[in-house]
């Protein structure tokens, strides 16, 4: 049996629609006689669900990040016969790593995958090192933005595969009303996600719903933990947190927020690819976006602001407090989004790219 290897910066508190797309892929592969393997940084063999996989029967090394390491990958690459490197969250050592063990081992293949902006470098010795050791059989980007950037930044055989979405957890939650948050049944619940308080655009639904505030019932929830900057840079505009903002501690069920909210606010001054917006859409949340390659603008009918425009917000905003959303776009919406996001669409366009290499 040969192997893909799937190069994972990544150790977040919860797996998340990624691992959740890539356990899918590894389901799929296996079909086909294709092993998985998977390297993390060390900072995951803490996590819950890594020890899961781990009890499972899950091929798992642990990495130093950030760091050459050749004889750590050779041995993993030679033991299980690995024939694709999938590298997610890009390091230049790890990547000059596999670009060394490539001068040796001719039939490996190596897929780099941006789920975030490709960063340019202003100095120009510097970008042709990067670009040299970023060299790959294959480009993937997260979203049709990252996509199209790294094409203009003369990146060779890029692929655009938008992230997907495991739509089952969404389905298990303990509901909760508006009440039980400290929200009046009357008022029009707005939802936003502002731990990234500037890019989220978490400052700009502030002040518009702030104005908003003094002639509608209404109130803006922020999931955050109570240590979080963002509260802070609330306080030090208002001095304290003001009677229209509710801040509601983070959450693993997140689709009880977003059923127990009006409308979902994603005013984000840039993405790489924005899950909430699909979630919140499949969730029968009403959804205003921002006009930014990494929102999913495409979602039939979906309510659109410019970006970083106070004014176009609150013209969003003020329409759907006068009129309530159609309960038939919603439900297109819901539709679209679970068959253009779907794990199993995911998977079956990496499966074509691993092919072609």
């Amino acid at each position: 049996m040969n192997y893909v290897m799937h190069n994972l910066n990544y150790y977040a508190t919860h797996p998340g629609n990624l691992m959740n797309s890539i356990f899918a892929l590894e389901k799929e592969l296996k079909k086909q006689g294709v092993g998985t393997v998977y390297v993390f940084p060390e900072q995951a063999a803490e996590r819950y669900w890594v020890k899961e996989m781990i009890a499972q029967g899950a091929t798992v090394y642990f990495k130093k990040m950030g760091k050459f390491q050749p004889g750590f990958f050779r041995r993993i690459i030679y033991k299980h016969d690995v024939r694709i490197i999938h590298t997610h969250f890009w390091d230049l050592p790890t990547c000059l790593t596999f670009r060394w063990i490539r001068l040796y081992k001719k039939h490996l293949k190596t897929v780099i995958h941006f789920h975030n902006p490709y960063p340019n470098s202003e100095n120009r010795l510097k970008e042709i090192i990067k670009r040299f050791v970023l060299k790959s059989d294959a480009y993937i980007g997260c979203g049709k933005g990252i996509a199209n950037e790294l094409k203009c930044q003369s990146f060779k055989n890029v692929f655009c595969v938008e992230n997907a979405i495991d739509f089952s957890r969404l389905d298990t939650y303990t509901p909760v009303d508006k009440s039980a948050l400290g929200i009046g049944k009357e008022q029009k619940m707005f939802l936003i996600f502002g731990h990234d308080f500037h890019r989220k655009g978490a400052d700009l639904a502030i002040d518009v719903l702030h104005d908003i505030s003094k002639t509608n019932d209404v109130v803006l929830a922020m999931p955050l933990s109570e240590n979080a900057p963002s509260i802070q840079k609330i306080r030090d505009t208002f001095g304290e947190i003001p009677a229209f903002i509710k801040i509601l501690p983070p959450t693993n069920e997140i689709a009880a927020y977003y059923n127990a909210a009006d409308v979902f606010l994603s005013p984000s001054r840039s993405e790489g690819f924005c899950y909430a917006v699909l979630e919140a859409v499949y969730c029968g949340c009403y959804t205003i976006i921002s006009n930014i390659d990494g929102h999913a603008t495409d979602i039939p009918q979906i309510a659109t602001c410019v970006c970083d425009d106070k004014i176009s917000l609150k013209k969003q905003i003020i329409a759907i407090i006068e009129k309530e959303p159609d309960s038939n776009i919603i439900l297109r919406q819901k539709e679209y989004v679970e068959e253009q996001y779907s794990l199993k669409k995911w998977v079956d366009i990496v499966k074509k790219i691993y092919e072609q290499l």
